[in-house]
């Protein structure tokens, strides 16, 4: 039924899949029109975006004409009109059936078409480059476990070359990894979240595929959805950055930010804020100081 509204010409009787939906009611069972979401062009969006049926639910129970209204999920506009003409047998419980679009507003065009399904045309090319050259021929081989389990490996590097961490809750938490992409600055810390979870998610997988034999991957839709969702975990972090780093580039003075940055984490909060070392000699005095004072107060203590 998705192929049928999106690309199918007007004018044109086909056979389509799953044109109905059985359903199951107090007098035996009955069959409605199925109106899944689709993806097609919004002029208003200015892109491919789901569009959802805006009309109630109808049963067919004979040859029939109907309209359907479909309208984008994004910004509620932009309306698409389907008129369609289904050759329907009374009683038969079979969801497939001839159908033929009359017509539909906007008109139909082939370029509309191929905008309409631009989203479904995405391939294996479109992973990340590191994914695709390490975990691509693994899956063509055959060896689906494996191809999923090493994409999820390489996002736990990526994970650790940007912050020393390599699981998605140290390097959100203990490193405070940021991801620069939101949609406004408002919700950066949603965004954030999204992508902290995503990663988490990563590790989640990935141990329970290591603890199997054949990782519970044998499906290649399956396991390219896998390489696709490690695909976008490694997408997101090209515009990381560490909330410490930032710290360090803006906040340090300049003439001891070089201080900060070869010594290392000096021995107090004070100094590590500006890069200053304790001398040894004071912390030798500090401690002798220390015995001292306490030999001052020291008592033996005896059994009577």
């Amino acid at each position: 039924m998705v192929e049928f509204l999106e690309s199918v010409a007007p004018g044109e009787a086909v056979q389509v899949v799953d044109l109905l939906e059985r359903r199951n009611a107090l007098l035996g069972s009955l069959m409605y029109l199925h109106t899944p979401d689709i993806q097609l062009h919004c002029a208003s969006c200015g892109g491919a975006r789901n569009f959802a049926c805006m009309d109630a639910e109808i049963t067919i129970v004979q040859p029939c004409s109907v309209f359907r209204t479909y309208q984008c999920r994004n910004c509620g506009t932009d309306p698409k009109l389907f008129a369609l003409s289904i050759e329907y047998t009374p009683n038969d419980v079979h969801p497939d059936a001839v159908a033929c679009k009359v017509g539909e507003i906007p008109i139909f065009t082939t370029s509309s078409a191929a905008n309409y399904s631009s989203v479904r045309n995405l391939s294996v090319d479109d992973l990340h480059p590191e994914i695709k050259k390490a975990c691509l021929p693994l899956c063509q081989n055959g060896h689906l476990a494996e191809g999923v389990e090493k994409s999820f490996k390489i996002v736990r590097d990526r994970l650790r070359k940007l912050t020393g961490y390599e699981t998605g809750s140290d390097a959100f938490g203990k490193a405070g990894l940021r991801i620069k992409g939101a949609a406004e600055p408002h919700v950066a810390d949603d965004f954030n979240e999204g992508v902290k979870f995503l990663t988490m998610a990563i590790d989640r997988f990935r141990n329970e595929k290591a603890h199997v034999v054949d990782g519970n991957v044998r499906d290649e839709v399956r396991a390219y959805e896998y390489l696709r969702l490690s695909s976008l975990a490694m997408h997101l972090p090209e515009n990381g950055y560490t909330e410490q780093h930032e710290f360090l580039e803006c906040s340090v003075p300049a003439h001891l930010s070089d201080a900060v940055l070869e010594r290392g984490r000096p021995a107090s909060a004070e100094a590590f804020r500006y890069g200053i070392e304790i001398p040894k000699q004071f912390l030798v005095i500090s401690l002798y100081l220390t015995i001292v004072f306490t030999s001052c107060f020291y008592r033996p203590f005896r059994l009577s």
